[in-house]
């Protein structure tokens, strides 16, 4: 049996190195890594709030269809006299065009 050596020499490619070149420094990651912290706590805040926002609406929607439906409230009180207006203005419109046809004729 023989024994045979082999002599290896090991090139990065030319992309590798440029690369290598290019990394950034610890102090360079370590803001990097400050900033993506700080990023990740605004957005969970902003979920938070989001949330919080989303709660209140349903709450005050809630509160807006109990008081409406509540007797005695005012939104039930304000429907009445509406309707009651509207039935003013048709009879005076009524009122108003049988004069206006009685002239013209």
């Amino acid at each position: 049996m023989t024994s045979n050596k082999m002599r290896c020499v090991f090139e990065l490619p030319a992309d590798a190195q440029e690369d290598l070149v290019n990394r950034p420094e610890p102090k360079d990651m370590k803001m990097a890594t400050e900033e993506l912290r700080k990023l990740r706590e605004d957005l969970s805040s902003a979920r938070g709030e989001n949330l919080q926002l989303r709660e209140e609406g349903i709450r005050l929607r809630r509160q807006l269809s109990s008081a409406a439906s509540a007797p005695g409230s005012a939104a039930a009180d304000a429907a009445p006299a509406d309707t009651t207006m509207y039935y003013v203005m048709a009879a005076v419109a009524l009122v108003i065009g049988v004069i206006v046809g009685k002239l013209v004729m």
